[in-house]
């Protein structure tokens, strides 16, 4: 009797493809209650009182995914669903043409995590999907089998660490080349459950509070107080790249994506020095608003 086995797909959010997936986790996110009384030793009855289910996911389409997907997170509901599939794997062979598995959300939303990437390696974004009921009366989630597969989504952009500038387009601006940088959105969710439904009835961003981390080999940028004691970003941002690849190898030369932060603050947080390595310094970047621009500016 042969086994039925599956792995990830492509996901749909709201109509948009998202692609390039390295990982698609679902969780229910189950709050189990089981209870007995009068000094038994056994529980004697369980139940589910709360679920929030989430799909976590990590591509590398930067661009694809950003476009769907910023700083504001993107809205799921009837008619702009999310969808997640796995595809089945095919005895004998790769992939099966049916029979495939799909998580749907029917409401919530999606929000951005992190981007992060290393020198030498690709960059990947994280998203989370969070389901949310619109009413009391169903259930914001689907799991089906005999599922179709969107339309297939090519591997054609892939994008790796660049450099970060301090004071660009000042008269003195300073150029960080990183080893790793990472982006992250500090994005705090508030899910609200009602009566009447174990489900979420509202998912929306309470806050968000990001933070810019990169690390690298110049650790020159630690003499005097400036970074010890906090250097001030308001005349002139500050920027980190991530440089798009060209097929067939190198640098494309254009289509980077590039994260600007208007106001704010940078700190040194660590220096480091192993035997046989180079020492490395961590610069923290914290955004603020600045009344016009987005906290963090992608483009």
């Amino acid at each position: 009797m042969s086994i039925d086995a599956f792995t990830l797909a492509r996901a749909d959010l709201a109509g948009n493809t998202v692609g390039q997936l390295q990982s698609q986790s679902y969780n229910a996110n189950e709050q189990i209650s089981a209870e007995s009384g009068d000094g038994k030793v056994d529980n004697e009855f369980a139940t589910i009182f709360s679920k929030s289910p989430a799909v976590d996911l990590t591509t590398t389409a930067l661009n694809k995914a950003l476009g769907h997907v910023g700083i504001g997170g993107l809205p799921l509901a009837t008619g702009s669903v999310g969808t997640f599939y796995y595809q089945k794997l095919k005895q004998g062979g790769t992939r099966d043409s049916s029979g495939h598995v799909s998580v749907e959300f029917t409401a919530g939303m999606v929000v951005p995590r992190r981007i992060r990437a290393t020198a030498g390696g690709v960059a990947t974004y994280d998203l989370t999907a969070l389901a949310s009921a619109e009413d009391n009366n169903n259930a914001p989630i689907a799991i089906s089998s005999g599922a179709t597969l969107p339309s297939e989504d090519t591997t054609d952009e892939l994008f790796t660490c660049g450099v970060a500038t301090i004071d660009e387009g000042g008269g003195s601006p300073i150029t960080f080349n990183p080893s790793e940088i990472e982006v992250e959105f500090g994005i705090q969710e508030l899910q609200i459950q009602t009566g009447g439904t174990i489900y979420p009835r509202l998912a929306a961003i309470m806050r968000r509070t990001p933070q810019i981390t990169v690390r690298g080999p110049k650790i020159d940028l630690l003499t005097g107080t400036e970074f010890q004691e906090g250097r001030a970003i308001s005349a002139f941002p500050t920027s980190v790249v991530f440089p798009k690849a060209a097929q067939g190898g190198g640098l494309a030369g254009s289509g980077d994506k590039k994260v600007t932060v208007n106001q704010g603050m940078i700190t040194s947080r660590t220096l480091s020095g192993e035997t046989d390595s180079e020492s490395q310094i961590e610069l923290l970047i914290t955004p603020t608003y600045d009344g016009t621009n987005d906290v963090l500016s992608i483009n």
